[in-house]
């Protein structure tokens, strides 16, 4: 499969290059310097994956020019964010200066609270992006025409409430429940799902609990007149207790509940610790990780049907590693991670699944998608005996066995054109 996806990415790769290089001769030949023109001294600015729309921004803050690329920015805007321990998300807003302002860098991060609205969330970013480019436009005319506001507190109102004071002692609760439903003249499918979570986050601990259930059926009618009615269900339920021990190691101890009628799993109760080894402190997390996460664990399970190895239930011991390689910078993300697991009392019963997905910016206004994933797949143990009927193959009512999957996607990316756009006008607009 690697020399196949390498012969499809090897020539695009090469073509996207090539596009690079004549678009730079064409750029150097044919596009004025603009750093020439009366707009020069306004400050260029990138906004990268910001959580918010960007005609919003535009409205708000109209003293700098937006650039489509980063490389025709003086200033790259980088937003990364992450669920926070209250439900809430907190946010990383990078400051990256180019050209004119090259080693002109900063940080700022900020968090909302759980239930914060959109609009919320957009003023607060907003906020924050003005004060992150104040040292930026500082080296601009549109300086002269910019002012400084503060806004104190009520009278005893305090900025922060002491954890002491938190009755929930740092728990969050979520629920959700929700149904659908859709049909035509000869079928109809109902569904529905619902899931609770609780956890707790703190320096040191990290507790969490979640279940969650789905049921769905359906009823078709076929041309004969004959009718046909499916169902589907699944319900799981897993707890998870983390010890932070130091800047690069955790300890963990999970359990779980599972129940599928496409596994053929009637129940089946795990109970796993954990270890995890971050190379690089958990405090980098939002700019890049490396961790490895290893679990050693019992199963207990009882089986709706006779599986393929005449078991209605068993017991089983397993073991897992989880190595995974996330990175958000400037040119782009990407992810690689490679997960196997191994049932101890047959080594030969085993899994391995490869994984990758990427964002890249190749050259202005070039950027490559890539995401694929492949598993070899050895421990089907839930397979029912006997051979699946046609319905519950098209249906996908039931596990098939295989002794592989595996999916990709490759796309490309190219805008050119004017770089400069601050016009907002949304008529007729989506």
């Amino acid at each position: 499969m690697t020399s196949v996806v390498a012969r499809l990415v090897a020539p695009t790769l090469a073509l996207a290059f090539a596009l690079g290089a004549a678009t730079t001769v064409a750029r150097a030949q044919d596009v004025p310097d603009t750093s020439t023109t009366p707009d020069s001294s306004t400050a260029r600015v990138f906004v990268d994956h910001c959580p918010c729309r960007l005609d919003y921004v535009r409205e708000e803050i109209p003293y700098v020019d937006y650039v489509r690329d980063r490389d025709e920015s003086d200033v790259h805007v980088l937003f990364t964010d992450h669920q926070t321990g209250s439900g809430g998300r907190s946010y990383t807003i990078e400051f990256i200066g180019h050209r004119r302002f090259a080693g002109l860098v900063d940080t700022m991060q900020l968090a909302t609270p759980q239930g914060a609205t959109a609009d919320d969330v957009r003023r607060t970013l907003v906020r924050y992006l003005k004060l992150g480019l104040v040292p930026y436009v500082d080296r601009t005319r549109a300086v002269s025409q910019l002012d400084l506001a503060y806004a104190a507190p009520p009278a005893g109102e305090t900025e922060a409430t002491p954890a002491s004071a938190d009755p929930w002692n740092f728990w969050v609760f979520r629920t959700n429940v929700s149904s659908s439903a859709s049909g035509e003249q000869s079928s109809k499918q109902l569904a529905s799902y619902g899931s609770f979570v609780a956890d707790r986050t703190t320096d040191n601990w990290h507790l969490r609990l979640f279940t969650h259930g789905s049921y769905s059926e359906g009823h078709y009618t076929f041309s004969d007149g004959s009718k046909l009615t499916s169902y589907v269900n699944s319900y799981d339920a897993s707890g998870l207790v983390v010890k932070s021990e130091g800047p690069h190691f955790s300890l963990g101890l999970i359990g779980s509940l599972h129940s599928s009628s496409v596994q053929n799993q009637q129940l089946a109760l795990r109970l796993a610790p954990a270890a995890e080894y971050s190379l690089f402190p958990y405090s980098q997390f939002q700019q890049r990780q490396l961790t490895a996460t290893y679990t050693l664990g019992v199963t207990n399970v009882r089986y709706d049907s006779t599986t393929i190895y005449g078991k209605m239930a068993e017991t089983l011991l397993d073991q897992s590693l989880l190595v995974s390689y996330d990175l958000t910078q400037p040119w782009g993300s990407f992810n690689l991670s490679v997960a196997g697991d191994q049932y101890l009392q047959d080594l030969s019963k085993y899994s391995v699944t490869g994984s990758t997905n990427g964002n890249f910016r190749l050259f202005r206004g070039f950027s490559l998608y890539v995401a694929a994933n492949a598993s070899r797949v050895k421990n089907q143990l839930y397979l029912p005996r006997g051979a699946a009927t046609d319905e519950q193959v098209l249906l996908n009512l039931r596990q098939l066995a295989t002794s592989y999957r595996y999916s990709g996607r490759l796309g490309l990316s190219y805008t050119f054109g004017s770089i400069f756009n601050n016009i907002v006008n949304p008529r007729l607009g989506h």
